[in-house]
């Protein structure tokens, strides 16, 4: 079945597949026990207390299937990427070709047995996980609707950033969203300290006695942070607030 899909793939895209996307999902399953296979842990479906597996899926460009794996539902997705991507590349003789991921799905090792193995790579990048000096340079460009600048990390890493006005508006949407959330949760009494998004929250409250105005008060640090585009605010159990300007290591 996969030779007839790489093959009729390939005649599609005139004999040369040369681009490699890859991603995976969690799938979730109502049963009472874990198995060898079926296992508890991150759920992007947010069922983090049913038992799961990882699927990974790989295609090609205009999203034809190449191939496809699962995984135990505790498992790092980090750690499913490369061996499929290896399998295919030796099974078909893939030769010049870009391997394209997330930052979800990439790490230091993984990045450094992509380069080691001589692939080329586009992955996503996180402002927080870059360097004091990087951060300061981002956040000095001019916020230009579609416009992309170049970072040359050294090493022949480059550091694309780019900006639009659609995805600073969708992430405004966003965080103003959760912190609504919030403002409804805190009026119910539901807080709780145990829950990591409220960490900052309750260290605030803890050092002052008004709580309107402490409310008042973390939202607008909230809302700063996020306008300085420092760090990722988490405003819900499942969901973390993603930044208007975009990156991506080449």
């Amino acid at each position: 079945m996969q030779d007839i899909s790489v093959s009729l793939t390939t005649e599609i895209l005139g004999g040369y597949i040369g681009v490699l996307f890859y991603d995976v999902t969690t799938l979730y399953f109502k049963a009472d026990y874990e198995d060898d296979l079926h296992k508890t842990g991150f759920s992007k479906e947010g069922r983090h207390s049913n038992p799961q597996i990882i699927l990974g899926l790989l295609v090609c460009i205009g999203g034809y299937p190449l191939a496809y794996c699962i995984h135990e539902g505790n498992k790092y997705e980090g750690h499913t990427m490369l061996p499929i991507v290896n399998e295919f590349v030796k099974k078909y003789n893939l030769e010049d070709f870009i391997v394209v991921a997330d930052s979800g799905l990439m790490n230091s090792a993984n990045i450094a047995e992509l380069e080691h193995l001589g692939y080329k790579y586009i992955i996503g990048a996180r402002i927080k996980n870059e360097s004091a000096k990087v951060k300061e340079w981002i956040l000095s460009q001019p916020k230009i609707n579609c416009n992309m600048v170049e970072y040359d990390k050294g090493g022949g890493r480059r550091l694309l950033v780019g900006y639009t006005e659609d995805r600073a508006r969708k992430d405004a949407y966003n965080r103003n969203k959760g912190i609504h959330r919030l403002e409804r949760a805190y009026a119910r009494g539901s807080l709780t300290k145990d829950k990591k998004y409220f960490i900052v929250y309750f260290h605030i409250l803890s050092n002052h006695k008004d709580t309107t105005k402490n409310r008042k008060l973390k939202y607008s640090i909230m809302i700063q942070l996020n306008k300085k585009e420092l760090s990722v605010v988490e405003t819900s159990p499942t969901k973390r607030q993603k930044k208007p300007t975009q990156m991506s290591e080449l």
